[in-house]
């Protein structure tokens, strides 16, 4: 918590230099809104199994989140403290059986599960003395490739978005931000980050850069504690739309990785060595990724075509291992905007790097850092991680306020002699809790998933979803859970904001 008063600290101290009058700062009272959301879920479970375990289960879940804003067009602040309450929790599940045994075993190993903590505390400067130059740091949110809105900023009109730039927009939030990392927002602890972060707006770029640590959260019921032993630092620059290409945003990103955490307890490594890493010793983790993407869409005909491609190289070192791995995704769609419903067809494939050899010296499993899994696998049943994903996507929206999605996902492995992994990256400050690696029995076909969810946005104050998913397990599935290889997750949620 120190170091996030400092981190802001640093910054007023850097910008308290003369200034011509009109851009002094404005009065710290003005355009302030306070806020209050809650957000309720409850969620059914039954889960791929072995004997003794019983993986079906039911799990309540409350996130209140209280905050404010300022905003003004030299500065921005943001404040908010989180409490999550979840119950009852499965007491008889195996390990990863869905959600409810994560949070079980994150925290005290009691029914249910709490905490209070703070979200969000963060100051911007924006456009220091007309330079396009923006500092700011604190506690705050990070999405990886979705950090510059699209439309904004110099050398775009301050008028209303087209068309294709709501559909860059929408294709980042939903098929780009937070591959490699983001906030966990699915889960009820979440993370945020601490750290420094500057960008730079350029009629025909924007460029960001944040160096940060990220917090304690997602199933780890001690969120919020700084998780100091876990350094990034994040370069991305963006290639406006219609400055370079038509139709097209690109950009360009660098992520550096250092994870030297002490571990309480001896912990598995997430890889296909079969090695651990003994208690008091450190991680040894030195990762560097650099990659790019393009996301386009265009009118054609009756509709507008889109276009994803996104794609990293990851290079450094794991443990005693070098680390050789990469991570692509190839999307297109067609929606058609003048129809009722507005059907929207996607698809593409996703797939990121396995080791094809545990006994060799170098690793290749691609490493996600820290992701929101549940954006790219809604039953969280698979990560970027040694997999393919081949996928078919319909939204349609049969009302202005109801949203329906359904998707098919079929799952293979990348490589059969690596593992199949889980999770969303790291989330104690020391305990490898971060991704599990389960045996393969030599296999690669993972399953095949069909999920569908319905949002009703009711009004600016309520929302309401539902969703259902059905996994049929492949070979991978069968030789791990040898009672069970189906999945099946039905939830129900409301979001309340005042």
């Amino acid at each position: 918590m120190r170091r996030v008063f400092h981190m802001i600290c640093l910054i007023l101290t850097a910008v308290c230099v003369p200034v011509r009058a009109e851009q002094a700062l404005p009065d710290p009272l003005s355009d302030l809104k306070l806020y209050a959301t809650e957000r309720f879920r409850w969620s059914a479970w039954n889960y791929a199994e072995s004997d003794p375990y019983d993986n079906s289960y039911d799990l309540f879940a409350s996130q209140l989140r209280a905050g404010g804003r300022w905003e003004h067009p030299r500065a921005a602040a943001h404040a908010a403290w989180q409490y999550a309450h979840l119950w009852p929790l499965p007491t008889g599940a195996s390990t990863g059986a869905g959600a409810g045994p994560l949070y079980y075993s994150n925290g005290t190993l009691e029914p249910e599960s709490h905490g209070t903590y703070l979200k969000y505390l963060e100051l911007d400067l924006k456009d220091i003395g007309g330079s396009g130059l923006g500092i700011g740091g604190g506690r705050f949110d990070y999405s990886s490739g979705n950090m510059y809105r699209t439309g904004t900023g110099r050398g775009t009109e301050p008028t209303p978005a087209t068309a294709v730039t709501k559909k860059i927009e929408a294709l980042k939030k939903m098929r780009v931000g937070d591959r490699v990392i983001g906030g966990f927002g699915w889960s009820e602890y979440q993370r945020s980050f601490d750290g420094l972060k500057t960008s730079l707006d350029h009629e025909v770029f924007h460029a960001h850069f944040a160096a940060f640590v990220p917090t304690q959260g997602g199933f780890e019921e001690g969120a919020g504690s700084s998780i100091e032993d876990i350094r990034i630092s994040a370069l991305e620059v963006a290639l406006k739309k219609e400055r370079v290409w038509p139709n097209t945003e690109a950009l360009l990103f660098h992520y550096h990785w250092t994870d030297t955490r002490a571990l309480d307890s001896a912990a598995a490594r997430p890889d296909n060595t079969g090695r651990s890493v003994p208690a008091g010793l450190e991680n040894d983790v030195d990762l560097d990724m650099i990659g790019g993407q393009f996301v386009g869409a265009l009118p054609w005909g009756p509709g507008t075509a889109d276009y994803l491609v996104w794609g990293g190289w990851q290079t450094g070192s794991w443990f005693e291992l070098d680390h050789d791995a990469y991570a692509l995704a190839a999307e297109a769609g067609y929606q058609l905007d003048r129809h009722p419903w507005k059907p929207w067809l996607r698809g593409g494939y996703n797939t990121g790097s396995g080791d094809s050899d545990p006994a060799d010296t170098t690793h290749g499993t691609f490493y996600q850092m820290l992701p929101t899994a549940r954006l790219y696998s809604q039953s969280i049943l698979y990560n970027m991680m040694n997999t393919e994903d081949l996928f078919v996507m319909l939204i349609v929206k049969p009302l202005p306020a109801v949203t329906v999605r359904s998707d098919a996902h079929f799952m293979d492995l990348e490589n059969s002699s690596d593992r199949w992994y889980v999770g969303a990256g790291p989330m104690h400050r020391s305990k490898l809790t971060d991704y599990t690696g389960r045996a393969t029995g030599g296999e690669d076909e993972l399953g095949t998933l069909l999920d569908l969810t319905v949002t009703w946005e009711i009004d600016a104050h309520l929302t309401l979803s539902a969703y259902y998913g059905h996994f049929d397990g492949g070979e991978v599935v069968s030789r791990f859970y040898t009672k069970d290889d189906q999945v099946d997750f039905f939830s129900l949620e409301a979001a309340v904001r005042f």
